[in-house]
């Protein structure tokens, strides 16, 4: 070890490491190769993308670090909606999403659209208009769904997924995703029981047409589904 860190036992230093917040070890990283050697692995365990160009950029730019893909077992998905993006953003967060498989030890995915919402008029008004929210879960579960295959995943959760009709839940991509997973867990966000939504209290039919023929097709171990 190099000085200042060679009297203290390796043990007690992983278990410093192992009370501290990502910042925290990303600053410690910095202090000496021993210290990034140690630091490394427990700073990259998990990764979270936001809904943010600058987010999913940065994020594609880990997929080719030989030096972190090895540890990230974690990859979370938080969405923010405090900015929309454009359709190129869109299209930026998807391709960081379809670069899963750059990480091989990720065992965990999770997907929170839990901060956008939606327009819940009948889809056949002529008013309606497919929200921002609904236009980034497409975009992400399509990323997700399309990219090279995740061996070593085996826990999928979904929170806040918008119970509108989506053919990529219904895929064979989708299917093949699923069909990786020990544990799969979903909340879905429906239209408000008061409102002018008509078709169904918890969602559109076809949703729950296409969750089902993607369950079906997958056959989880574990499945959880919590309609709200």
């Amino acid at each position: 070890m190099t000085q200042g860190t060679s009297d203290v036992p390796l043990e007690l230093i992983q278990t410093i490491l192992g009370l501290l917040q990502r910042p925290e070890l990303l600053t410690i990283r910095a202090a000496n190769k021993t210290m990034d050697a140690l630091a490394t692995p427990k700073a990259f365990t998990e990764i979270v993308v936001q809904d943010r160009v600058q987010s999913a950029e940065g994020f594609v730019g880990l997929q080719s670090c030989e030096k972190i893909v090895g540890y990230v077992k974690s990859v979370v998905f938080r969405g923010s909606a405090e900015q929309e993006l454009t359709d190129d953003g869109l299209v930026c967060v998807s391709q960081a999403m379809k670069g899963l498989s750059g990480f091989p030890p990720l065992s965990s995915l999770r997907l929170d659209f839990s901060n956008f919402g939606e327009n819940w008029s009948p889809l056949d008004d002529e008013d309606y208009e497919p929200s921002y929210g609904l236009k980034m879960q497409r975009a992400v579960l399509e990323g997700v769904s399309s990219g090279a295959p995740l061996p070593e995943l085996k826990w999928l959760t979904i929170k806040g997924l918008i119970t509108r009709p989506c053919d990529i839940l219904a895929s064979e991509s989708f299917a093949v995703l699923l069909r990786l997973l020990e544990t799969l867990e979903v909340e879905t966000t429906g239209p408000d029981l008061e409102g002018t939504y008509a078709p169904d209290e918890i969602g559109d039919t076809d949703f729950w047409d296409h969750m089902m023929t993607a369950l079906a097709a997958a056959q989880v171990r574990n499945v959880s589904i919590l309609a709200n």
